[in-house]
């Protein structure tokens, strides 16, 4: 049974998320720059391994902070709406931003990984799982919408990144434990 409290944490880390792909909105708008612009100079990789591992700090995090089955997949869907709003409204405006990175496929995937088993190695597992996921997913998308540039070329980039996702996952489970043994000793007010 989903409280207040939760669903405003799912939209904390929905907003979150929205507000750390400003770190890459220089990727996302490439077909506005009309002239050349430093961004052009970057590792196509780059986008979606920052993507990836942003991701799956924060999924990791949310799933240590809140308890109930299916955060993770809310969490998606809410950034989704907020990405797909916000795209509609600079598409109107004239811009063109590449519309928003499909996570919630991948999403549901790392929810069904931690379901089984929750622990640091549940964690690893649907992190690991995530990210693989993710790079297939996100790789048809993008070829859907004709933006190739973005597509991984080899396996070595996805194992590497995918390597670093599980770092960032015990990373995050540590900072989620940390914080959850901070809030628990904090007194209750009445």
């Amino acid at each position: 049974k989903l409280t207040s409290d939760e669903i405003k944490l799912e939209m904390m880390f929905a907003i979150a998320l929205v507000g750390l792909n400003i770190i890459l909105a220089e990727f996302e708008y490439f077909r506005t720059i009309p002239f050349f612009h430093p961004s052009q100079l970057r590792a196509p990789w780059l986008y979606p391994a920052l993507l990836n591992i942003q991701f799956v700090f924060m999924f990791t995090l949310a799933k240590i902070l809140i308890k109930n089955k299916w955060a993770i997949t809310r969490i998606a869907i809410i950034y989704f709406s907020i990405r797909l709003a916000l795209s509609a409204v600079l598409f109107g405006s004239g811009s063109w931003p590449i519309f928003p990175p499909m996570i919630i496929i991948s999403a549901i995937l790392f929810d069904w990984m931690v379901y089984k088993r929750s622990d640091l190695a549940g964690i690893v597992s649907a992190a690991f799982i995530f990210s693989v996921s993710f790079y297939a997913v996100e790789s048809a998308y993008l070829y859907l919408l004709g933006i190739e540039k973005y597509i991984p070329r080899n396996s070595i980039e996805v194992l590497g990144v995918s390597a670093s996702a599980v770092a960032v996952s015990i990373i995050a489970y540590w900072c989620g434990k940390k914080i959850s043994e901070v809030i628990s000793s904090m007194p209750v007010k009445t």
